[in-house]
């Protein structure tokens, strides 16, 4: 999965390569996000991974079934 992740308008946004929509993020904590449009199998959060020098260095896709399972889509 290849995900563009932009800064939209002061909003930080995720654009599916595959796809012409964009999924605005919304912040739960300052490296987690989740989106705020409902996608058909419920809501993708996306994790950014820091290093030792705080720069962000990799990201997971993690989709939250409604089930409640949580399920790693993706990794960068």
């Amino acid at each position: 999965m290849v995900v563009d992740i932009l800064i939209k308008d002061d909003t930080l946004v995720a654009r599916p390569l595959w796809s012409d929509r964009i999924f605005h993020l919304v912040p739960r904590t300052d490296t987690a996000f989740v989106t705020a449009e409902s996608v058909e199998r419920g809501p993708i959060d996306i994790v950014f991974s820091p290093n030792s020098t705080g720069e962000i260095a990799a990201f997971d896709l993690i989709r939250t079934t409604r089930s409640r399972s949580r399920q790693k889509v993706s990794s960068w």
